[in-house]
């Protein structure tokens, strides 16, 4: 009898996830607009520091060896992702650019600085996320006819 009423409870719970998860589309987008608010302000700063020249910058690519370059590219690409992430038909385009820019920084963390790579890994899985939920989005822009 007790192995049953654990199997009931166990099951209620399971269902009660199963009704309560995202799958709505409207849940979907308030999710994604949540997510990609939050990228955008942690972008435009990262972005925008690199290409002022912030001091960490300049020191945090002096460490990496690739020219101060690597800097100016890696803010220009973190803030054009940023301003793709601002429309939904172009947001799975932004976020996955800023996805792989975030793969790279967590690879130079782990192989070249040594320090954490837990802050890129955490921006590149949440732009991956983005990605994930906006792909609709720019999946009906492609299959949309042309007049």
């Amino acid at each position: 009898m007790i192995q049953l009423t654990e199997m009931s409870e166990k099951s209620l719970s399971q269902q009660h996830w199963q009704t309560h998860r995202c799958q709505d589309p409207l849940c979907q987008i308030i999710l994604a607009w949540t997510l990609e608010s939050g990228t955008i302000i942690a972008f435009l700063a990262a972005g925008a520091g690199k290409l002022a020249g912030s001091e960490d910058m300049v020191v945090l690519f002096n460490q990496i060896g690739w020219g101060q370059g690597l800097r100016y590219l890696t803010g220009s690409l973190e803030i054009f992702g940023t301003v793709l992430i601002l429309w939904p038909h172009t947001a799975f385009i932004g976020s996955s650019l800023l996805a792989s820019i975030m793969m790279g920084s967590v690879l130079i963390h782990l192989f070249l600085i040594g320090d954490s790579p837990f802050p890129a890994m955490l921006l590149m899985t949440i732009t991956l996320l983005i990605a994930y939920l906006r792909y609709p989005q720019l999946s009906a822009l492609i299959s949309e006819p042309r007049t």
